[in-house]
Parts: structure tokens; C-alpha cells; sequence
């Protein structure tokens, strides 16, 4: 009974003991996942030896230990882009070609408490204490902090560096970040269009990576988001607008669509020239906010998958330049690497390029690390595949690499900006905008895109096509500086986008507005116009009740009345009435029907119901007038003879009684 007491209070004891005694960051569990370093700056280039600084976020569970090991381990050079994939996932880990160790101790820390260790690397053959990289190549690093008792490894990560020789750098290839701003529908139905804060935050991202990058790039942005900048009231917005416009003048920007728009739907449902009627809407929205900025407007950024109908459509639209980006190259297959420039197959397309994004990039998908690190990764992965196509012995002047990144969030943004910088130090690579105008032939690399759908829904397409109709006509009734004139065309964009769920909600506003501008004409006129002579005048009243001037088209038509000018064009001052006279001849006497119709300047839409009065004529016809004049002239005539006759009789009689 004492010897099992004395277990019991021995096993007590040393559970008190576990608790209460300090752990050290050696005493982790064996099976807990080893948590990542964090790499805040690297370098990335190596060109020459140099004693490269690092800033790490150790990101340990418990403090660290002075004796403790901060490791670099290099890797062998990786040798193609698939092994570079397996080895960012962590599905292979290469052999270790060289290390460099220091204690914690001799690591030196920011203000922010971060590690920021200073590694020698040299570019010979190794000699000393350093990693040494003699050869070109990109080269996998693994850095770790190893507990000094137990020599487990405490948090671990796997980053690139770039080993360039300049005198031995020969291509020049061509490369391209792709920042692209969307957004949602920011343009309501009652034609007001606000900036969301999401969009706005990346605005003041986009803005501040141009601001802190002045080299090229390819650039999109919605015009909507221009529009919401431009026309917002908020000084903030202004600012942004501003500061966002002065960095573009320094750049070009692609031309796109007021809303997105996917060609290859347009074409199947047969509209092609709403398509380019919204093309050019994009390209005249750039165009009123942006002066001084170039708009590429032969550059069109695909992001849906195309077909062969689509191409045909941008062909048409004038887009000589496509940017395949995100979806746009699905089920396509090209006779060489998709980063090869190419055109479309046919030979109507021999003059259209084709740059293709470079896809699946390992650092994108990554959210363990920092944005950073992973912005590091892909452009470690980006000139894997330039070395790639250099060693397959493709042509360095057809090479264009665009990367497509998103940069909505924070760490978006941040992973884009340490990629374009990465890259824009990296020899052989060469950035340039790739909006611009690629010269392809019939020799080009040609690229073939999937068929189209055998089925497209085609229920939206009658109320599209009556908008349209409509707009195109109301419109002719506006001044040129009517604010409505925008509003009402981005409403249709909007409406026309079939990435909307609720795009019939914008059809439906933007035909009440077209409707209650049309309505605010009326005419007055009485029922019967009576005209007393042979030429005289017919008199309408029309009213426009609107605040703003209007312009119609009024058209005067009879069958029995010879009318001067019958159709006028007639501007309506606002909140008034205008009289329309125009002039009548006629023959003959009589009841004749006059036709008044009140339409759009173009298109001829009625804007006021076809009204038809009556012309009454009560003036003699000319043969009518000589017999009246011949039987007066007789009667005259018998008068005269009459009077003439009893004048002389009458002298007659008073002779014959004086005698």
C-alpha cells in the first residue's frame, strides 16, 4: 500500500513538474506541422558576390534560443519549369548543394523585431564561409531555424534566387505584368454610378505600384471605374482620379467595354454591332476622362473563352491585338508554347497577334507565406520558363511572357509588385506594354480556338435590340453637351453585360427614361383649320415639358394641299411652347385631311401619336373666279345700258312737254 502511495505522489509530481517548468523551443511536438518563415525582402538577383540581406519573421511558437541555428540551405539549379512546380509544392525537395549556418545570436533584428541576417554568397567556386552559386540558373533555398539541443527544426522556408552572368546573358525576352482593374456594377438603375470602397482601395493600389514602378506594363481598366472616379463629388475621389490620370499619361492603357462584355456571346446571339457599339462606348468614355492618355484602342484583353466567331467579331470591331488572359484560352492549341506570339488561324487573321498568358503560377495559389515571398516565387517560375523556351531554340524576338495577376487585396497587390520588380532587375528580360502593336504575318506561330456552343440563350436579345433601337433614337433628341446622353448608353452597357444577374432591372430603367422624355412632347392643334384665300397657313402649338431642350422632327402631310418645307427639324426650348406655321396652296375649295406627325430626329420613333385635322377651304377656285368676274362684268354692262336708256328716255319726256 505505501510503495503504490508513493507512485501515485511521484507520478503527481512530475506532472506538476511538466507544467510548471519553462518550455524551450526545442520541446515541440514531434508531429506538429512545422509553421513557415515569413521572408519579407530577399535579394533576388545575383550578379556578383555579394553579402545579401534578408528580413524574416521567424514565426515561432516559443522564443528563441541564442545558441540556436539559423540555416540557408542551397539547392540544385532547377533544371525545367515541371520540376520547378514540384518542388514550390514541396512534392520534391532537391539535394543540397551548399549551406551557410549562424547563431541567433549573431542575427540582427529591425524595429519590428524582425531577423535580418546578413549571407555572403559568392559566385565562384566556393572558398570560404558563404553559398556559393558559380552557375546561371535559378536556384531553390531553403531556410531554417534548427533548436541546438535537440536539432529539430523549428519553422523552415523555401524561397528562389536568380544566378546571372551579364557577360554571358544572350536573349532578350519579352515580359509583362497585367494590371487589370474591374469591378462590379457600380452604375445603378436610376443612372447614378458610385465607387465601391473595395474598388477604391484598389485604385489607391494600382495607383501607388505605378507611382513606385516607372518602367512599362500592360495596363486595363474598366471604364466604369473611370466614370465613377471622374463624375464622383467626394474630394477624396477626385484626388484619386487625379493622381491616377498622371500616372497613366506616362503609360497606355488597353481599350475595353463600359461593362464586360464576352465576344463570343455577342457573336452567337448575333450581336455583332451592339458588340461594337459598346466597344466604342468604352473607347469615347477613355477618351472624355483621360485626355492625354494613350488608348490603345487596337488592344482588346480577353478574359472569356474565345472562338472562332469571337476572333471574327473582334477582327470586325478593329482589334488587332489580343491579350489572352485568365479563361480566354480554353480548349485553344497553338503549333508552338502558348508564350510563343501567335495569330489566329485563317488567313483573314494573318495580321492579328495573339499574346497568351503565362498560366498556373505555384505563387499565386499560395497563401501560407507573405505575399512577398510568393511574388518572389513567380518570378522565379517566369524565368524558368523563359530558359525553358531559350533552350527548346525558340526565337527570342517572338517570345512575350504576360502575367496575368489579380491585385484586388492587399497581398495581391503586394505579391504583383515584388514579381514586376524581380523581374525588371532580371537579365535577358525585357519589360514592355504588351498593348501595344506586335507585327505578325502568315509565318507566325498560328493558334486555333475552340468551337463555339452549339446553344446560346438567346431570351435577352429582342430587349436588347428594342433598347438600342430606342436609344439610338431618343438620343437624337438631345442637345450635344446632355448629361443623358452617357447616362443613358451606360445604362444599356450595363444592361447588354451578361455577366449581371439583375441586367434586365438597367433595360427596363433605361426604357423608362427614353419613354418619359419622349412623352414630355405634346401638340396642340385645333380639330378644323380653316384657310379663306388660296395660300394660307397651317398652325400647330407644340409644348416640351422637360427641363431641358429637346429636338423632333415634325412632318406635315395632305393629299390636297401643296405645302411648303413639310418636314422641318424643330429644336423645343425647355418648359415652353413653339408654334410650327407652315405654308398651304390649294385649287379647290373644300374639307381636306392633314396628317402631323412629331418623331426623333433619327430613326423617325414616334414621339407624339400620328395626328390628323381637318383643313377647310373656303376660297373660290380660278375658273370659278373668271365666271363670277365675267357674269359681274355683264351685269355691269346691263346696268350702264339700263341707266343710259332711262336717262335718255327721261329727256325724251321732258322735251316733248315743253313743247
Amino acid at each position: 500500500m505505501k510503495r503504490l502511495l508513493r507512485l501515485v505522489l511521484a507520478t503527481c509530481a512530475l506532472a506538476t513538474a511538466a507544467i510548471s517548468s519553462p518550455v524551450h523551443a526545442g520541446q515541440k511536438e514531434i508531429d506538429s506541422p512545422v509553421p513557415e518563415i515569413g521572408v519579407l525582402a530577399q535579394p533576388f538577383n545575383i550578379l556578383t558576390s555579394v553579402n545579401a540581406r534578408f528580413v524574416l519573421d521567424a514565426n515561432v511558437r516559443n522564443s528563441l534560443d541564442g545558441k540556436d541555428t539559423l540555416q540557408f540551405l542551397l539547392h540544385r539549379r532547377i533544371a525545367a519549369r515541371d520540376s520547378f512546380a514540384s518542388i514550390a509544392k514541396g512534392e520534391v525537395v532537391p539535394g543540397v548543394s551548399d549551406s551557410f549556418s549562424v547563431a541567433m545570436s549573431r542575427v540582427g533584428r529591425d524595429y519590428a523585431g524582425h531577423l535580418e541576417p546578413i549571407v555572403p554568397i559568392i559566385t565562384t567556386e566556393k572558398t570560404s564561409s558563404a553559398l556559393s552559386i558559380s552557375q546561371d540558373g535559378v536556384y531553390p533555398i531553403t531556410i531554417q531555424i534548427t533548436d541546438f539541443q535537440t536539432k529539430k527544426i523549428l519553422s523552415s522556408v523555401l524561397t528562389f534566387v536568380n544566378r546571372r552572368t551579364l557577360s554571358a546573358t544572350t536573349q532578350n525576352l519579352s515580359i509583362s505584368p497585367l494590371l487589370r482593374l474591374t469591378a462590379p456594377a457600380l452604375l445603378k438603375t436610376d443612372g447614378i454610378i458610385e465607387l465601391d470602397d473595395a474598388t477604391r482601395e484598389s485604385v489607391k493600389r494600382m495607383i501607388a505600384f505605378l507611382g513606385s514602378f516607372t518602367g512599362p506594363v500592360t495596363i486595363s481598366i474598366s471604364p466604369q471605374i473611370i466614370t465613377a472616379l471622374g463624375e464622383s463629388a467626394l474630394p477624396t475621389d477626385q484626388q484619386l482620379f487625379l493622381d491616377l490620370r498622371n500616372q497613366l499619361r506616362r503609360r497606355s492603357i488597353a481599350t475595353d467595354t463600359f461593362a464586360p462584355c464576352d465576344p463570343a456571346e455577342f457573336a452567337g446571339l448575333g450581336l455583332q454591332q451592339e458588340f461594337i457599339s459598346q466597344m466604342k462606348l468604352g473607347e469615347a468614355t477613355l477618351n472624355r476622362f483621360l485626355p492625354g492618355v494613350t488608348i490603345q484602342r487596337n488592344a482588346w484583353v480577353a478574359t472569356e473563352r474565345l472562338d472562332p466567331d469571337a476572333v471574327a467579331l473582334l477582327r470586325d470591331a478593329g482589334i488587332t491585338n489580343i491579350l489572352l488572359s485568365d479563361n480566354a484560352s480554353i480548349d485553344a492549341t497553338t503549333e508552338l508554347p502558348s508564350s510563343i506570339i501567335s495569330h489566329p488561324v485563317g488567313a483573314e487573321n494573318k495580321n492579328i497577334s495573339v499574346v497568351s498568358h503565362v498560366s498556373d503560377f505555384v505563387g499565386v495559389s499560395s497563401t501560407n507565406n507573405t505575399a512577398e515571398k510568393n511574388g518572389y516565387t513567380v518570378a522565379a517560375e517566369a524565368i524558368v520558363q523563359g530558359d525553358d523556351l531559350v533552350s527548346a531554340a525558340m526565337n527570342p524576338a517572338l517570345v512575350h511572357m504576360l502575367i496575368s495577376l489579380p491585385i484586388g487585396s492587399i497581398d495581391q497587390f503586394q505579391l504583383m509588385t515584388t514579381a514586376t520588380k524581380a523581374l525588371s532587375n532580371a537579365p535577358g528580360f525585357t519589360l514592355i506594354d504588351m498593348a501595344a502593336s506586335h507585327a505578325v504575318d502568315n509565318t507566325t506561330s498560328a493558334i486555333s480556338f475552340g468551337p463555339a456552343p452549339d446553344k446560346w440563350n438567346t431570351s435577352r436579345v429582342p430587349s436588347i435590340q428594342s433598347a438600342r433601337t430606342e436609344l439610338n433614337a431618343v438620343t437624337s433628341m438631345l442637345s450635344e453637351d446632355d448629361a443623358r446622353r452617357y447616362t443613358w448608353a451606360y445604362l444599356l452597357g450595363v444592361g447588354a453585360s451578361p455577366s449581371l444577374e439583375n441586367a434586365n432591372a438597367y433595360i427596363s430603367a433605361l426604357r423608362k427614361q427614353l419613354r418619359a422624355t419622349r412623352q414630355s412632347v405634346t401638340v396642340t392643334t385645333p380639330a378644323v383649320l380653316n384657310l379663306s384665300s388660296r395660300n394660307g397657313s397651317i398652325r400647330i402649338q407644340i409644348r416640351n415639358g422637360s427641363a431641358e431642350n429637346l429636338t423632333v422632327r415634325v412632318r406635315f402631310n395632305s393629299a390636297k394641299l401643296s405645302l411648303v418645307n413639310p418636314s422641318r427639324i424643330i429644336t423645343l426650348p425647355s418648359g415652353s411652347t413653339t408654334e410650327v406655321v407652315v405654308s398651304a396652296t390649294t385649287r379647290t375649295s373644300g374639307q381636306f385631311p392633314v396628317s402631323v406627325w412629331v418623331a426623333t430626329p433619327q430613326g423617325n420613333l414616334e414621339v407624339v401619336p400620328l395626328i390628323t385635322i381637318r383643313a377647310k377651304v373656303t376660297a373660290i377656285a380660278g375658273f370659278g373666279q373668271f365666271v363670277s368676274i365675267s357674269f359681274l362684268l355683264i351685269l355691269l354692262a346691263w346696268w350702264w345700258s339700263h341707266r343710259r336708256s332711262a336717262r335718255r328716255d327721261q329727256r325724251e319726256a321732258t322735251t316733248v312737254s315743253e313743247q
